[in-house]
């Protein structure tokens, strides 16, 4: 069961991997069953660790309204938290 879903959208974001990855240790340091939703149209984020535990989801069309909406699709966390690159 997943307690926290953490949605960043991170489209055109230039350091949206370091900022992802800040969040990630944030997260971890929780000690929650967690999952890290990042929405961009990248499949990998430049400066993330392949370990960092985030999976990248493609927008589902253009805008900060379409992001997040992609996000929310994804989540299974009882609780969502979104946080911005």
């Amino acid at each position: 069961m997943i307690e926290l879903s953490v949605i960043i959208p991170a489209e055109g974001e230039p350091d949206a991997g370091a900022a992802v990855g800040r969040v990630a240790r944030a997260v971890a340091a929780l000690g929650c069953a967690a999952e890290i939703l990042c929405v961009t149209p990248e499949p990998q984020l430049a400066g993330l660790p392949a370990d960092a535990g985030v999976t990248c989801v493609p927008p589902s069309g253009p805008g900060y309204g379409a992001a997040l909406a992609s996000g929310f699709a994804q989540a299974r966390g009882t609780w969502v938290l979104t946080i911005d690159a």
